[in-house]
């Protein structure tokens, strides 16, 4: 049990080294797509993968970005200077930034859908490549037009 724990440990603390601390806040969000789409990732050489589940912080740049570092499509650019921030279930990344008291839209994280996802070519951790099969791909708010919700766990 304490092998495990430490293991648990070591590994946390390497997520949180991962990520810069903005404002003295760990900025981690656990976000999945709950029933219908997929979370857009813009891969380094520009081409798009999907993922039903990611990683989410802002990177030195504010971009929101995976734990591999890969950008969400379409980018979404936060506030450095926030002193809170939350994802809803639509996608939108709201955050507090000082002066201010009250939640400001910031970006909003898209939910695409395929006409037969299960065609969808994995190419590991998670992420996936349209294919032909996979049919013509449909972009929209998530929980709008049928498509699934974004949840978070911090």
């Amino acid at each position: 049990m304490n092998n495990i724990f430490r293991i648990f440990t070591m590994q946390v603390a390497a997520l949180l080294l991962t990520y810069p601390l903005l404002a003295n806040t760990a900025e981690v969000f656990d976000v999945r797509v709950q029933g219908r789409g997929f979370l857009g990732i813009q891969l380094p050489d520009g081409s798009l993968a999907y993922s039903k589940s990611s990683l989410v912080a802002p990177n030195e740049n504010g971009v929101l970005a995976t734990e591999d570092g890969y950008h969400f499509y379409p980018t979404v650019i936060v506030d450095t200077a926030a002193t809170d921030r939350r994802i809803d279930t639509d996608g939108t990344v709201s955050a507090i930034v000082p002066p201010s008291q009250t939640w400001t839209a910031e970006g909003q994280l898209m939910v695409h859908s395929f006409e037969d996802p299960s065609k969808l070519k994995p190419i590991g951790a998670g992420l996936y490549k349209a294919t032909n099969g996979a049919g013509h791909v449909s972009s929209g708010t998530a929980g709008s037009s049928g498509l699934g919700q974004i949840k978070v766990s911090e």
